[in-house]
């Protein structure tokens, strides 16, 4: 048997030959060629594998076209995202489940707990979330720096230490020049820094920030490109510091700088002071 197929405007005209040397005609409707599965095909896919996605306001930090850090959020801690999840917990066979879910989650005892309030970091006076840096989408200034640092604070207490510590890369690409109030009370957030990567407790999740900060650097993009590219080598070295035991990223072939070349570049293309800002955070780090 043979078959033919014509298309004929909304069907389809098919002729047929039987064995026996017959032919006919007959019109048939056209198949769907939508891509969307349905009825039983669903039951066909591959089984869920556990994972776990940033949540809402994790994407919403990724909302920021000037730079590779903040475009490709999670960099190094991004690559532990891919593999860790809670096996012990009641969120483990929940398809979907969310890195947001399982923090605050009534299911998991002790994760609705705050931390204690990081002393380098203002407290918020309202409720926030991401949609709380909508305000500034076209302008990352002052209000900006001062929004990225009292959300980081906000994440923190609410157990989210690996997405506060996004937040404290936001602020140290905010477009300041130095001499603007909100710094003079809240300096760009090194000790923060420090201090958030030396008491986040045991178990909680943190990623390796190590290798975050060292794709942040070597993967920056514009705007204020340099600027920002050092001060991430400032945070990096800093996780070196309070973190000596993190390895670094064997596939990503990177020159890391010396302290004396982050001094000199934060010295060129810093505020005025911030190198030495940065040294008296490295300093506050070795005795953390």
């Amino acid at each position: 048997m043979c078959h033919k197929t014509k298309a004929t405007g909304s069907s389809i005209l098919r002729s047929h030959r039987s064995a026996s040397g017959e032919a006919s005609k007959r019109k048939v409707a056209p198949q769907a060629r939508s891509s969307a599965p349905r009825g039983k095909s669903n039951a066909r896919r591959q089984p869920w594998i556990p994972w776990i996605c940033i949540g809402a306001e994790g994407a919403a930090a990724a909302d920021d076209p000037g730079g590779a850090g903040e475009a490709g959020v999670l960099s190094g801690i991004g690559d532990v995202f891919k593999t860790r999840f809670f096996p012990d917990s009641a969120l483990h066979n929940k398809p979907g489940t969310c890195l947001a879910d399982a923090m605050v989650s009534p299911d998991v005892p002790g994760m609705t707990e705050l931390l204690p309030a990081c002393p380098h970091l203002p407290v918020p006076e309202i409720e926030m979330n991401w949609k709380s840096f909508s305000a500034h989408r076209h302008d990352r200034g002052a209000e900006f720096y001062l929004t990225a640092l009292q959300y980081g604070q906000h994440l923190w207490r609410r157990r989210f230490a690996a997405r506060s510590i996004l937040c404290l890369d936001r602020a140290l690409g905010a477009d300041l020049r130095g001499d603007e109030e909100v710094l003079q009370r809240w300096p760009l957030p090194y000790q923060a820094m420090a201090w958030i990567l030396k008491n986040t407790p045991p178990g909680l999740f943190i990623g390796n920030p190590r290798v975050h900060f060292q794709h942040y650097a070597d993967r920056m993009n514009e705007p204020r490109r340099d600027v920002r590219r050092w001060r991430a080598w400032a945070c990096w070295a800093l996780s070196r510091v309070v973190l000596p035991e993190l390895p670094a990223d064997p596939r990503h072939r990177v020159e890391e700088p010396i302290h004396d070349r982050i001094v000199a570049m934060l010295k060129q293309h810093g505020h005025p002071g911030e190198a030495e800002l940065w040294l008296h955070a490295l300093e506050y780090a070795q005795q953390l």
